[in-house]
């Protein structure tokens, strides 16, 4: 079965080769790799996807989706991070980064569109949680030579949260506090 990135077969109930073309030898013989996954079809991807990042370095990635980025080499790598931080990530991917971006092309992406898409999201906190996000997969991609430009790398103005100013009674107004309750 053919993959956008490389082809991946079928072995057995959860076993899958994945083979990708790699780099031409001196003589300018084709080469090509491949290894045996065990797995559901998802992990034959992921495997797939990171090959073909460790041999072409981002050759043959024409106009990867932001949610085929994700799915394919972002969310793979989550279960490195802290449990609540990667909790954190995917609740904003599903609330608030893939329904603004997640079919969108990577390198139509815009530093303006994201300033644009982002201030659609009311909360201030929601705001930089997806901001957050978009910049850890932006700078991700732009280090394995998936994107040629990042536009996380640019100034992005954000909703500015308001200070939290508690309430405090003071001194002198306790006797009038007391009489009113």
């Amino acid at each position: 079965m053919r993959s956008a990135i490389g082809s991946i077969q079928r072995l057995g109930k959860d076993r899958y080769r994945v083979s990708v073309e790699g780099r031409p030898t001196p003589d300018g013989r084709r080469t090509r790799k491949s290894k045996v996954v065990r797995g559901d079809r998802r992990d034959a991807e992921a495997v797939l996807a990171r090959m073909r990042l460790d041999e072409g370095k981002g050759d043959g990635f024409p106009d990867i989706t932001l949610a085929q980025y994700w799915e394919l080499f972002y969310e793979p790598t989550l279960s490195a991070l802290a449990k609540s931080t990667a909790s954190s990530y995917r609740y904003s991917w599903e609330g608030l980064v893939k329904p603004l971006f997640g079919d969108r092309p990577m390198s139509s992406l815009k530093a303006r569109d994201v300033e644009r898409g982002l201030l659609a999201i009311e909360k201030p906190g929601a705001q930089r949680n997806a901001y957050k996000l978009l910049r850890q997969m932006y700078n991700e991609a732009y280090r394995d030579e998936v994107v040629e430009d990042n536009p996380m790398s640019r100034r992005i103005r954000l909703r500015r949260k308001e200070a939290y100013r508690p309430e405090v009674l003071l001194l002198a107004d306790v006797p009038a506090w007391l009489d009113a309750v």
